[in-house]
């Protein structure tokens, strides 16, 4: 899948599970701090990023998704896209 799909679709998962506009969501939004991003949220986009990419993202990493771009590099070097 090329880079542009993925932070495509990665943004997508984030909007959908956090209930807002693509268009109000930046890659570099701190997604707990500017846009309330609780656990629960954090745990369904964990999972609806494993189900969409067939990847798994581990506790530790799940911890460090902070941004949209943290989102997208993970599933990118996850998916042999980003080393």
């Amino acid at each position: 899948m090329p880079t542009k799909d993925v932070a495509t679709k990665v943004k997508e998962i984030i909007c959908h599970n956090m209930l807002m506009d693509e268009e109000n969501l930046n890659n570099s939004d701190l997604l707990k701090d500017e846009h309330g991003m609780d656990s629960l949220d954090a745990v369904e986009i964990i999972m609806s990023l494993e189900e969409c990419f067939d990847i798994h993202i581990s506790d530790d990493e799940a911890e460090k998704l902070q941004t949209v771009n943290d989102a997208i590099n993970l599933v990118e070097s996850k998916k042999g896209i980003r080393q």
